[in-house]
Order: structure tokens, then C-alpha cells, then sequence
């Protein structure tokens, strides 16, 4: 298993327990507010990814499982 976080990428101050890993449904999508700040924890294949939950260009929360393969997706697309 691998793990790839962009929260991660450019601070040394390590990682952050967001859930364990039977939290995050394979196929499927977790929110979680670390810090204050709300993130979502995607589960496929083996993978887990962490990304921030707001769109790139309204910054909107996204909304679960309408996008592709019911993954999140723009509230305003």
C-alpha cells in the first residue's frame, strides 16, 4: 500500500492520523477536518489519497458521489 498526501509534500513537520484505514471505503470517499481544515480521503485500488475538499475555482466544499465513478465533484459544475 502507498501512500501519497499533497498535505504533506512541502512541510518537514511529518504526517497527521487522519483514519485508519477500514474508515475509508474502497471505491469511496471520507471527510475529515484536520487542523481546522477539511480534507477528503479517497480509498482505490490500494491507494489513499488526501486532498483539500473545495474546488479549484470557486474553492466550494465538494459534494460526494456525483462525479466520476462516484467520486467528489463541483457543486457549480
Amino acid at each position: 500500500m502507498q501512500f501519497i498526501s499533497p498535505l504533506a509534500a512541502d512541510t518537514d513537520q511529518g504526517w497527521t492520523e487522519a483514519a485508519l484505514l477500514a474508515d475509508i471505503p474502497e471505491g469511496g470517499v471520507t471527510e475529515r477536518k484536520i487542523s481546522g481544515r477539511s480534507v477528503l480521503l479517497s480509498r482505490r485500488d490500494g491507494w489513499v489519497s488526501c486532498f483539500d475538499n473545495a474546488c479549484v475555482h470557486l474553492g466550494m466544499p465538494l459534494e460526494m458521489g456525483g462525479g466520476a465513478e462516484g467520486g467528489p465533484h463541483c457543486r457549480a459544475a
